[in-house]
């Protein structure tokens, strides 16, 4: 497993750095049109998360637009729909537990010359409160809870020009049980 492990990091690793060798240079050998923004990716996917939660809480559907992709945003829209009219929602991050951490950074190319897709997982743990309103009572299902969240953040690079960071969703953790079926359907062809 941990060869495995090693084999997709440099994979990975390896996509990112032709992808920023391959763009234009800017001036010099390193300044290239291409930015890996390792140091933004922590600190934008933070308030993305942020964001989101609290636009969700809201329904403050621009903001949604203009932060998600299209699938989390079209889930986001029908929970909201569902949600009644007069049904006001405060969410608020208490505390996190522990720092949240980049766990897996990978970067696509596209078979358009200047064209690639940039991908990061963020590991986030908190707790979280979600308050829920109805004129001036407050409603039972209020909740205050600890969660691990695994946000996926991307980005879309065209004609070597770079979007804004989006988020495109959540996804878990893989456990062993998990591996191991994959890897035998795999080999199973």
């Amino acid at each position: 497993m941990q060869w495995t492990w090693l084999k997709l990091l440099l994979r990975d690793r390896g996509m990112m750095l032709g992808a920023w060798y391959t763009s234009p240079r800017i001036k010099g050998f390193f300044n290239r049109k291409i930015k890996l923004q390792r140091k933004k990716i922590l600190p934008t996917a933070i308030a993305l998360h942020k964001q989101m939660y609290t636009a969700f809480a809201e329904k403050d559907t621009k903001t949604l637009r203009k932060i998600c992709s299209d699938g989390i945003h079209t889930s986001f829209m029908a929970r909201m729909e569902a949600r009644k009219k007069d049904e006001k929602w405060e969410w608020s991050i208490v505390k996190y537990n522990g720092r949240p951490r980049v766990v897996s950074n990978r970067m696509a190319r596209l078979p358009i010359d200047g064209a690639a897709l940039h991908q990061a997982v963020v590991k986030i743990k908190t707790k979280q409160q979600l308050r829920r309103w109805a004129g001036e009572k407050e409603l039972a299902g209020s909740t205050e809870k600890d969660t691990v969240e695994y946000l996926v953040v991307q980005r879309k690079i065209w004609r070597w020009e770079s979007s804004e960071w989006e988020v495109w969703g959540t996804t878990e953790e893989s456990d062993w049980e998990d591996v191991k079926e994959t890897w035998t359907m795999k080999m199973m062809g």
